[in-house]
């Protein structure tokens, strides 16, 4: 997780220290709201193959796919899981799933003033 620091934390929530209990239940629902955003919404390259060429590294990645779609394509995961993938990416709306974050972002920043 420490890889991730600066997409998953810093980006959120800044680099303030949050000591507030309070606050635990918001940040963990704006967690779970930016987890779903990430997998379902967000695609991203997989690397496939690198090539080092003199001093030059020739990079070929795959086509942009988001996680949850990487899950549906695999065949090592059960037709459940993957009927329960295809729904939740279906019946998952991107615009007002960024506004949730965003509200409850500025939300908590807000009670750190």
């Amino acid at each position: 997780m420490e890889q991730k620091n600066y997409t998953h934390v810093r980006l959120l929530l800044g680099y303030q220290r949050i000591e507030d209990p309070k606050l635990i239940a918001a940040i963990n629902y704006l967690y779970a709201a930016w987890d779903l955003f990430n997998n379902v919404c967000l695609a991203s390259m997989k690397l496939i193959e690198k090539k080092k060429i003199g001093s030059r590294y020739i990079r070929k990645y795959e086509t942009p796919q988001t996680p949850c779609q990487r899950l549906i394509d695999s065949p090592h995961v059960d037709e459940a899981k993957k009927t329960f993938l295809t729904e939740l990416k279906c019946n998952t709306n991107p615009f007002s799933l960024k506004r949730q974050i965003d509200h409850h972002q500025h939300q908590i920043l807000a009670k750190l003033r």
